[in-house]
């Protein structure tokens, strides 16, 4: 039985041994370095781009709950996205996508709400991922003789 353990003792210092270069190359497969270089150039092809911005009325308050509907217009792809305003009369939604298909990014944004006349308005973001806030102002949809039409 002694002769079995050390046989078996044997093996697996044979083992062992014999896996260490495998074991040395699977670390430098590994390298942190790659690791963050492949980030880095995750974050030049793909850009985040931020659609934001105000739903208010002629006086300038806020139209909280207002139906929001955004239009890629510039691409084919990313299906059209609806949104409801805060009770403040805000909206964002980030879109990410590829930055050298994608340089332009064309939009437009529509609101809706019971009581008002629909009120849409389109942007052209020129810059990869530089945008700017899109304000939409809602009428009555009964007109107020006090304020210009």
């Amino acid at each position: 039985m002694h002769s079995f353990g050390t046989k078996l003792g044997l093996l697996v210092a044979f083992l062992v041994t014999s896996s260490l270069p495998l074991r040395a190359q699977a670390v430098q497969a590994v390298d942190p370095g790659n690791a963050i270089r492949a980030l880095e150039l995750l974050s030049i092809q793909r850009k985040q781009w931020l659609i934001t911005g105000h739903v208010r009325d002629l006086k300038g308050n806020p139209i909280s709950n207002a139906r929001i509907l955004i239009q890629f217009t510039s691409i084919g792809t990313v299906p059209n996205t609806r949104l409801e305003a805060d009770i403040q009369g805000k909206y964002s939604y980030v879109v990410e996508l590829d930055a050298q298909t994608n340089p332009i990014l064309s939009v437009k944004v529509s609101a809706e709400k019971d009581g008002f006349l629909p009120a849409h308005e389109s942007a052209d973001f020129t810059k990869i991922g530089e945008t700017w806030p899109i304000d939409l102002v809602m009428r009555p949809r009964d007109e107020d003789a006090s304020v210009l039409s």
